[in-house]
């Protein structure tokens, strides 16, 4: 998926919450046990966390008014528990009593709200609820370009998984469009080369690929591997992502020279990541193949290159993964 950094950025809102939890709270029992379970959360042991959270919301709710500030903190820290938690029934059920104490609350931050909104967003995105995603993250966009402008981080963050959400309904041209601007607004925020752009151009290739604008994703793959081997500490397995992309590219373009750099490289990186072994990297060996192998095109002509000794080893090593295949779904049909 896109844009990874934009829930980094959600976290840490989420923590500065915490900490004003802390300091708001300290001397009541439910303050005690929200301060645990901000401490479990930290050592990201996450069943815990939930239910010490569990247990100062019940605590709270015996002495608070039902929107008193106290439960609305307890909530936002326990939404994010749930969420780390992957329970995301009970992470939806947490945000959306946040946003109707919210809403009902005239002297809600608009960045508060906004806040609330996209996590409710991220919850249906992770469900694949697209049209639910897309609402929430609609919303809290309109409310962050008010309070935020533009281009703050926050904003750019949900323009992200806003984009990523019209993707996955095959939206393209919408898509492209955010895309663009995302583009526009990460080169402003933190640079050119900033680690971001490489979600985003990567993004922006891989549709392009599928309008046939083939050198427009071309343009862009090439940039998004570029600003990938650029970036400190960026993993292999995105610049992997955006290699495999480009090699695809070239390969269905029948163009082989250019195809065949990428998929050596790709190659490695993939079984690091997985394991020399894995049925996983029979997609990956079987376009290798294509690419160094030989076929008769049914044109009187001939595709491939025709590199013996790769495409031999290819080859095997794709008959013996495909037989572990074989035998594993056998194994599950049992």
């Amino acid at each position: 998926m896109a844009g990874f950094g934009s829930m980094a950025a959600v976290k840490r809102f989420l923590l500065v919450f915490f900490i004003a939890a802390i300091v708001h709270a300290e001397q009541s029992k439910h303050g005690e046990l929200n301060s645990r379970a901000i401490k479990f959360y930290s050592e990201k042991k996450y069943d815990e966390a939930a239910a010490a959270g569990e247990q100062a919301l019940k605590t709270a709710a015996e002495t608070l008014a039902p929107d008193d500030h106290d439960i609305l903190t307890i909530l936002v820290n326990l939404g994010a528990i749930y969420e780390a938690k992957k329970d995301e029934d009970k992470a939806e059920a947490a945000y959306q009593r946040i946003l109707d104490l919210q809403e009902k609350d005239k002297t809600t931050a608009p960045a508060a709200l906004a806040s609330t909104l996209f996590s409710l967003g991220d919850v249906n995105f992770l469900r694949k609820q697209w049209p639910a995603a897309e609402g929430h993250f609609k919303r809290s966009l309109e409310l962050r370009e008010k309070a935020l402008g533009p281009d703050h981080a926050d904003t750019l963050a949900t323009l992200d998984r806003l984009a990523w959400t019209l993707q996955q309904q095959d939206r393209d041209a919408e898509a492209v469009s955010l895309l663009q601007r995302l583009i526009a607004g990460y080169e402003k925020l933190k640079g050119p080369d900033a680690a971001e752009l490489g979600y985003q151009y990567h993004n922006l290739g891989v549709i392009f690929d599928k309008q046939k604008k083939r050198a427009d994703a071309e343009r862009c793959l090439k940039r998004a591997i570029e600003i990938r081997e650029k970036s400190p500490g960026e993993r292999q397995a995105d610049l992997a992502v955006s290699l495999e992309a480009l090699a695809g590219l070239y390969r269905d373009q029948e163009k082989y020279k250019s195809a065949e750099p990428l998929y050596k490289r790709v190659l490695p990186i993939r079984e690091a990541e997985y394991d020399k072994e894995s049925v996983e990297l029979l997609p990956l060996l079987r376009s290798y193949y294509e690419v160094v192998g030989w076929a008769d095109d049914g044109r009187g002509g001939h595709k491939g290159l025709n590199k013996r000794n790769i495409a031999d080893a290819l080859s095997k090593r794709i008959k013996r993964l495909e037989a572990l295949e074989d035998k594993d779904e056998s194994k599950k049909g049992k």
